[in-house]
């Protein structure tokens, strides 16, 4: 997999989730260079902070951004004479995140190096990821996201330049519950009230001998969501980065919406940090499912 085409497909969908409207509060951004990463947190800070929304590179919002400037994006580093973020740091940070924006709609916080956070420091940030101002967009870089706490990382959407998105095809399940959960990725895909029952009778919320041990639901999510990450890739044009892609698969693409294939990523993503925070099943399973309903 080209390095351009990464960068390429994760800055499509990183424009795509902005002109929709479907910008998380937080993203850890993990790459295994740190200028390109640093590139790509200030490309996606220009379409979050740009006057006309998609990045352009001459407003002056973009202009002022690209020279970090801009009174609406703060960063994050060590001071020069150390090598961590201390708690103190991030507790200034976590203040100034309730401050409204200065020139726009939105802030951008962006930590240059997460894992330079002190552990006090990481859960001083958990306050804010948990409860976040509406206004405001954290971007993590990193170079290996499992150096953080896990309660961070469940709190943020990872996005991945080295790997976007696991295959799907490396995720450990026998071939017949893949092509179940593929069979329920397509229900989903179609967004209607029936498929989404459907599928909640496979996780067994209406008979408890179908329920799913926690290993076994959190195996199925990342599957499903892996579908879903796979699906919006060739959507985006960019079906040459999946690996093993087919014509089920590009059909389904064709036949769902892009609007509905972030939903549903994100009822996903969601789900797994439920799961972690070992949320009551039949709720956690219902929230998702509903989650998923296009009710256009």
């Amino acid at each position: 997999m080209q390095q351009s085409n990464q960068v390429s497909s994760l800055e499509s969908y990183l424009r795509t989730i902005t002109a929709k409207g479907r910008v998380s509060h937080a993203y850890l951004l993990e790459s295994p260079s740190p200028d390109m990463g640093l590139a790509i947190a200030q490309k996606f800070a220009q379409m979050l902070l740009c006057d006309t929304g998609d990045g352009c590179g001459t407003c002056k919002n973009c202009k002022m951004v690209q020279s970090f400037s801009h009174p609406d994006l703060q960063t994050v580093q060590p001071p020069e004479d150390k090598k961590q973020i201390s708690v103190a740091q991030v507790r200034d940070v976590v203040s100034e995140s309730y401050v409204k924006p200065y020139m726009g709609t939105r802030k951008v916080i962006l930590f240059r190096d997460g894992a330079a956070m002190t552990v006090q420091a990481q859960n001083a940030l958990l306050k804010v990821l948990e409860e976040p101002p509406g206004d405001v967009v954290f971007l993590i870089l990193c170079g290996n996201h499992m150096n953080l706490l896990e309660t961070i990382r469940s709190r943020t959407t990872l996005l991945q330049l080295q790997q976007m998105q696991p295959s799907s095809g490396d995720i450990a399940l026998e071939e017949e519950e893949r092509d179940r959960l593929f069979d329920l990725a397509q229900k989903l895909s179609g967004g209607n009230l029936t498929d989404c029952y459907s599928v909640a009778d496979y996780f067994g919320v209406r008979d408890r001998k179908n329920r799913k041990e926690k290993k076994t639901l959190a195996l199925s999510f990342q599957y499903l969501l892996s579908v879903f990450r796979e699906l919006l890739l060739i959507k985006l044009g960019c079906g040459d980065l999946v690996h093993g892609s087919s014509a089920l698969l590009e059909n389904v693409a064709g036949s769902t919406s892009m609007e509905q294939i972030i939903r549903v990523m994100e009822q996903l993503a969601l789900g797994m940090r439920r799961l972690e925070r070992n949320v009551q099943y039949d709720l956690l399973i219902m929230s998702l499912l509903y989650g998923c309903i296009d009710d256009k």
